[in-house]
């Protein structure tokens, strides 16, 4: 958290950016659900960022109560490997980080075998595995909870105006931290199930290693896959 939290200067905030005409509508949640159902098989690697357009007046620009300055530029953008959102992690030190860098390391080099699997589980859970081709190597399970950047309750999820919330932490791509600061990406990862089949993602950082890249909000999107893997349960 000490990394997390080692941004100084004057708080940057950003609206919810403009949702893309052309991107399929998101589905609502069934009805007697709180959350949306994310069951499917997803790309490990996202689609290139929704385009960074925001309402008049709420792009990101430094604020110190008021509005200071005009509205940052927009950043170049790397893409998102979806088990770093999904998976609800803070401590760098911890089996599920490690787990996940080594499999991030294979991923990127592969990226088109890369499949991540979401399967809601009868007790409320959410079993989530991530693989290669045929074999699976991320395992990790997310429970109904809450919590936020001042908590730190591991691997929980919580619905949030008909999303399904995970707050967590991720190391940005290299494109992102120019400066190559050892620092991870704070974020609140709301997800949302498209009519298309795909799975999508509000991005919404509250610390980062480059207050001018990392102050958007941003939308972004898995397409769906046909299952790989053997289907086991974390």
């Amino acid at each position: 958290m000490a990394a997390l939290l080692g941004i100084s200067g004057c708080a940057v905030s950003s609206s919810r950016p403009v949702y893309p005409d052309d991107w399929p509508a998101l589905e609502s949640s069934a009805a007697g659900r709180d959350c949306p159902n994310l069951s499917g098989t997803y790309r490990a690697v996202s689609e290139e960022a929704a385009p960074l357009v925001y309402p008049r007046g709420r792009a990101p620009q430094d604020k110190f109560f008021i509005p200071l300055g005009p509205p940052h530029p927009v950043p170049p953008l790397g893409l998102r490997l979806l088990p770093w959102h999904l998976a609800g992690q803070f401590d760098e030190e911890s089996a599920t980080w490690l787990s996940l860098e080594n499999y991030a390391a294979l991923a990127d080099r592969v990226s088109d075998a890369g499949w991540v699997r979401v399967r809601e589980q009868p007790d409320g859970s959410i079993a989530i595995s991530a693989g290669l081709d045929d074999e699976t190597l991320f395992r990790v399970s997310l429970t109904s909870g809450s919590r936020s950047i001042w908590t730190n309750k591991p691997q929980v999820y919580k619905c949030n105006d008909g999303g399904l919330a995970v707050y967590g932490a991720f190391p940005p791509p290299p494109v992102e931290n120019p400066r190559g600061q050892p620092f991870a990406v704070g974020a609140k990862s709301t997800f949302y199930p498209a009519a298309d089949g795909s799975l999508v993602m509000l991005e919404e950082a509250y610390t980062g290693v480059d207050q001018g890249t990392m102050s958007f909000s941003k939308w972004w999107r898995w397409l769906p896959v046909e299952a790989r893997g053997p289907v086991i349960s974390p």
